[in-house]
Formats: C-alpha cells, structure tokens, sequence
C-alpha cells in the first residue's frame, strides 16, 4: 500500500511479505461503516489461505483558532496544531470571491499551536481559514 502527496511524493504505507499479514492483496478495498477499508489477500495469513486486512486512514485534526490578537499594525492568529504537521494560513476579504490566497508561506508545527502574523493593510476586512498541508 503507498500514499502520494499533491506534490507528488510517494511513500509506501505498508507492503505484504506473506507469512501471518498475508501476500498478494487480489480484491478491490471496500469502506467499512465504521470508516475503515477492507481488504483480502490470496496467500499467507495464518493457514496459508489468504488474509483479511483493515486500513485505518487517519488524519490529522482540523485546526481550531485559539486567539486572534492585534498589536499595532499587525494581527497573530494562533491555532490548534499538530507537531510536525505543515499548515497554510489564507484569508479573502469577500465570502464571494472563488479563491482564498495563501498569506506567507507554509508553516511547520513544532508543538500543539501555530502561529502566523498578517499586517493590517486597506482591505476594510479579511476572512481567514488554515489549511492542513500534505
């Protein structure tokens, strides 16, 4: 099993080396209701048989803001992270516009907030969301 990234990055997850965690995965992956997918092996597993396998996708929690803060001509929006995660801070200033543009570059969570830092410019409002990068 592998992940790519949207950059295009591939990891592999998991690889199937027989003996009791199965060989040969042969069936397409089916999501359980409780979230998780199934699958089957055609060899391995603890008779030699095949096996069933569960993967379990986990992702990382949503960012929360904590504190929004002004001081003089600057505003810090901290929010809830996860260390080691990457984060991209984005404001619009008109829920009708399309598109939110990136404020700063990405920024790499070292423990559980994170913080960026806009400066106060003519727009007569800003609206902001954090998005969780790959």
């Amino acid at each position: 099993m592998f992940k790519i990234t949207s950059g295009g990055t591939l990891t592999t997850v998991y690889s199937f080396t027989g003996g009791s965690n199965g060989a040969y995965p042969n069936s397409t992956l089916v999501q359980g209701t409780d979230g998780n997918f199934y699958g089957t092996t055609s060899s391995g597993g603890a008779h030699g048989n095949g096996a069933i396998f569960r993967l379990s996708l986990v992702s990382p929690p949503r960012p929360v803001f904590q504190s929004v803060t002004k001081a003089g001509g600057t505003i810090a929006l901290t929010w809830s992270a996860l260390a080691g995660q990457t984060y991209q801070l984005q404001f619009k200033t008109n829920l009708n516009q399309m598109n939110w543009n990136n404020l700063g570059s990405v920024i790499a969570a070292t423990n559980s907030t994170a913080t960026a830092l806009d400066s106060i410019g003519p727009d007569p409002q800003r609206f902001y969301r954090v998005k969780i990068g790959p």
